[in-house]
């Protein structure tokens, strides 16, 4: 199933979201149609807020298609945590399905340490860089209501994409 995608300025997308306390097959239905949805929008990442979901849930992968970037394996995190980031820093510009045609500018951590559980509960540790640190800050960061343009440079906001 796909979802229909939450966008700005629903209140949805701003509310702290719950810990996921029940690992059973309602949660794999759940992280199936999230990751079908976000395959179909062309998304690099999904927040179940996003789709209307107030729980702790993340859900991304990317495989560029032409490019020397690395591929970012399905991966489903429930609970996830950033643990630990970086002091160095880099400025690239984001997008979201929430924020449709728009992109800004952002300066995030790096890397980053993740924990989290898997769809059985177990926890797990991601180290991750570049593309995939920043997929990872800000599908998180969704989980805290916290959208990529709250992060932007103050009086700044999203523009259109270029094509």
């Amino acid at each position: 199933m796909i979802f229909d995608i939450i966008t700005e300025p629903n209140p949805q997308l701003r509310q702290v979201c719950d810990p996921v306390e029940v690992f059973d097959d309602a949660l794999v239905q759940i992280v199936a149609d999230m990751r079908e949805t976000m395959h179909a929008k062309r998304g690099m990442g999904l927040a179940a807020p996003q789709v209307g979901l107030k729980q702790r849930l993340v859900v991304l992968e990317y495989a560029p298609k032409d490019s020397d970037e690395a591929i970012i394996p399905f991966t489903a995190l429930i609970n996830p945590r950033i643990t630990w980031s970086s002091p160095d820093r880099i400025k690239m510009f984001e997008g979201c399905l929430s924020l449709p045609g728009l992109e800004g500018e952002v300066q995030r951590p790096r890397r980053v340490r993740v924990k989290a559980q898997d769809l059985t509960g177990q926890k797990v540790e991601i180290r991750a860089s570049g593309l995939f640190a920043r997929i990872l800050q800000h599908e998180i960061d969704h989980l805290d209501g916290v959208l990529y343009s709250d992060l932007m440079a103050p009086g700044t906001k999203p523009t259109p994409v270029k094509e």
